[in-house]
């Protein structure tokens, strides 16, 4: 089932009914049809850290004027585009390693050279913001908080935090959303990686 030029609210409760019709729950607010049992634990700890760690100024940059192609975009959406440029393409270094299913140290994501630039509150506050579900975070046994992009990684290892489905698991019903601008290649080409 394509939904490519269904609009958002259609299309979200297309998504719905497949998650109640499949699972025989009512998501809300879901925009899939998956619950991960983490997921509102780490709303809950980020809210609380930003609540705590009020902004510090109001330009959210560390140092000073930064030359930046994204600069017209407000600050917390020039945040959100170096993350997921680093967790989809730069990261698998020495200083910012990755993991195959793509997560990556949040001390490590912050402190590499496309974020750097950004005041911590404001990397904090593009996760928050992320309307379009790129980034999931979450925190090990250990304390140390993780994050990756859900897709779109370019490295050859690095498949992403979802999880492998065998093709005997897979449901009667799968819906995939994209933009209308791809269609024709998706008929043509199927889903490419990158």
């Amino acid at each position: 089932m394509l939904l490519d030029a269904t609009p958002r609210k259609l299309a979200d409760a297309a998504v719905h009914w497949a998650a109640q019709q499949l699972l025989g729950e009512n998501l809300p607010d879901k925009v899939g049809v998956c619950r991960l049992a983490w997921e509102e634990e780490t709303e809950r700890v980020l809210m609380k850290w930003l609540q705590d760690n009020p902004k510090q100024g109001s330009a959210g940059l560390v140092g000073g004027k930064q030359k930046n192609k994204n600069k017209g975009l407000p600050l917390h959406e020039q945040a959100m585009k170096a993350m997921c440029y680093v967790l989809m393409h730069a990261a698998g270094t020495e200083e910012c390693p990755i993991s195959e299913e793509g997560w990556v140290k949040w001390q490590q994501l912050a402190a590499h050279q496309s974020c750097k630039r950004f005041q911590n509150w404001v990397l904090l506050e593009a996760l928050d913001q992320d309307k379009k579900d790129r980034l999931v975070a979450k925190q090990d046994t250990d304390g140390v908080w993780w994050v990756a992009a859900w897709s779109g990684h370019t490295q050859e290892r690095v498949v992403g935090p979802a999880a492998v489905v065998p093709t005997e698991e897979l449901p009667a019903l799968l819906a995939h959303g994209s933009y209308r601008r791809h269609t024709a290649s998706i008929q043509k080409k199927g889903l490419v990686r990158g």
